[in-house]
């Protein structure tokens, strides 16, 4: 993924800090990072022909951590 998507995931990781939606203890470009290799692994399951059904509760799951807490 291009540096331009990095930033674009980060920027939006800091409206969801501000707005309350998002885990404000992780550093944005950490969790920006984190949302690239996930989504990465997401889609190369896909294109191998995983569950897709087993992959979005995977997905489900991966972006839990990036939640604020009281969500």
């Amino acid at each position: 993924v291009s540096e331009e998507m990095r930033s674009a995931y980060e920027a939006r990781y800091e409206r969801a800090v501000a707005d309350g939606q998002a885990n404000g203890e992780l550093d944005p470009a950490f969790a920006a990072s984190y949302v690239d290799a996930q989504l990465g692994t997401l889609l190369m399951r896909l294109h191998r022909g995983d569950d897709p059904e087993m992959v979005r509760r995977h997905a489900w799951l991966a972006m839990q951590v990036l939640l604020a807490p009281d969500r």
